[in-house]
């Protein structure tokens, strides 16, 4: 059946996905890694439930297409030939059991390819020279201004369980910073003018809080982050934070973008949606950080930033069934009107 059919390809698509992370760790046996090594990431798109609903139709319809148009003109051609050279014909009769499996495999080829998954796009803000993208991939690899969420009390420590090593602040002190100390100088600088509270109730992290949407500009080897606060943490490093509380940090962080940031292309994770533990989808949140952003375009007279990229990652992508169709048409909307 169609379901499972669906639920056998997004198996396979996770299981190529974990692979390539084995690969990545060493782990893979070594018959395995030749294949492996060589296989984009974006191959396990293929293999997402999401892209066989929304899309079977699409492929289906650009197979029996492709098909057609391409018997159409060998047949076409055949006669052509065979007007001018009668054994031709004769030769095509004899060797149809191959020629026709043949476009077959080349209309099927051609299908796959013009279906592909959608996996990046863009669309320029009407009156304004902004763009505003969603793009598949791993943030900390591009060189663009970066947006990391943090807690309240802008704790860093990884080593001491407080903060998620697989998390993206995690991520991002590992690879920005060679330890922790050095992280918290930079933030203690950032900081220095911001209200704060001090807060006493026996916890192991920091005693600073700060309010949610606090943002924290640093530098860290030339690239420009914006730490923006969204959660609280509790006595024992437990985050929470709330759908209005994101929000508003988000809305925050496009006036202190506009106050003290560049205009230079800004990334951002999709906020919220990981040790948060908001009750909002991704695919919300997306939404909801483009409307955010379109708002405070429309409203301001400065322009914050000249290309906004949204980023998902690729687990997120593949487990959360993230529909690209659809946040493309609500982008397109958005900045259209």
């Amino acid at each position: 059946s169609v379901s499972f059919l669906m639920q056998a390809t997004e198996q396979v698509g996770c299981t190529l996905l974990y692979r390539r992370r084995l690969l990545h760790r060493g782990i893979v046996m070594k018959p395995f890694q030749g294949v492996f090594a060589s296989s984009p990431l974006w191959l396990g798109s293929y293999f997402s439930s999401t892209y066989w609903k929304k899309t079977w139709r699409r492929v289906v319809g650009s197979l029996l297409g492709s098909f057609f148009q391409s018997l159409g003109v060998i047949w076409l051609l055949i006669q052509f030939l065979s007007w001018a050279y009668h054994p031709v014909s004769c030769w095509a009769s004899q060797h149809a059991w191959v020629i026709i499996p043949l476009i077959l495999m080349g209309s099927a080829l051609k299908a796959v390819w013009m279906c592909r998954p959608l996996r990046a796009f863009e669309e320029r803000l009407k009156g304004r020279d902004v763009s505003i993208g969603i793009r598949v991939g791993d943030i900390l690899e591009v060189k663009d201004a970066l947006v990391v969420s943090t807690n309240s009390t802008f704790d860093t420590n990884v080593s001491g369980g407080i903060i998620d090593p697989k998390s993206l602040q995690g991520k991002f002190a590992k690879k920005y910073y060679s330890d922790e100390a050095h992280l918290d100088h930079d933030l203690e600088n950032a900081l220095k003018d911001q209200p704060c509270k001090q807060i006493d109730d026996g916890r192991i992290g920091k005693k600073k809080r700060y309010e949610i949407g606090t943002v924290a500009k640093i530098s860290p080897r030339n690239r420009t982050v914006y730490m923006i606060a969204i959660a609280d943490l509790s006595a024992r490093g437990a985050a929470s934070g709330s759908p209005a509380g994101v929000i508003e940090s988000i809305g925050k962080l496009w006036h202190f973008v506009g106050e003290h940031g560049s205009v230079d292309p800004l990334a951002i994770p999709v906020l919220g949606t990981g040790n948060a533990r908001i009750l909002l989808t991704r695919e919300k949140m997306i939404r909801e950080i483009i409307s955010s952003f379109v708002a405070a375009c429309s409203k301001s007279k400065k322009r914050f930033c000249n290309k906004l990229t949204i980023f998902v990652s690729e687990e997120d992508y593949l487990k959360y069934e993230i529909d690209m169709l659809e946040l493309r048409s609500y982008l397109k909307h958005v900045c259209r009107y």
